[in-house]
């Protein structure tokens, strides 16, 4: 697929991008043992994340948003953030106009580097990360490690 012909339709990308839940934020800091600091980034790659999944089903891309092992952080703060289930089913809803489901899925580094496998397709995932948020994002979303 050509993910250069997407056209995307966050309507309130810079609002979600801002979006901040600070007891998601401030749990994720005590659970994890990052700073305040670490944690606010955190929770904005988890927004992005977020949008991926939107956008992402919206255009009807052939594979599915995968967390892959540098990206575990976001994995973390979803996890706390659906712990406070009525702020969470709140911001889906009034951001996304639905439920965001979390299904746990999470591959090694030799999936990642299996780019040619149709089922777990990083390529294209990083094609459009790249597109939603730019190089810096995919560096630390593909090329770094787990923070925390």
């Amino acid at each position: 697929m050509d993910y250069s012909r997407i056209n995307f339709s966050v309507d309130r990308f810079d609002e979600i991008i801002n979006f901040k839940h600070v007891p998601t934020i401030r749990r994720f800091a005590l659970k994890t043992g990052a700073s305040l600091e670490q944690s606010n980034e955190c929770f904005v790659d988890l927004m992005r994340w977020f949008i991926l999944i939107y956008e992402s089903k919206r255009a009807g891309v052939d594979f599915i948003p995968t967390i892959y092992s540098p990206m575990t952080n976001i994995d973390h703060m979803w996890h706390c953030f659906i712990l406070h289930t009525g702020a969470y089913m709140h911001f889906c809803h009034e951001f996304f106009n639905d439920y965001i489901h979390h299904n746990p899925i999470q591959h090694t580094e030799a999936d990642i580097a299996d780019v040619n496998n149709s089922t777990i397709n990083a390529r294209a995932q990083c094609e459009l990360v790249y597109r939603l948020f730019g190089s810096d994002v995919v560096k630390s979303w593909f090329l770094g490690e787990a923070k925390f």
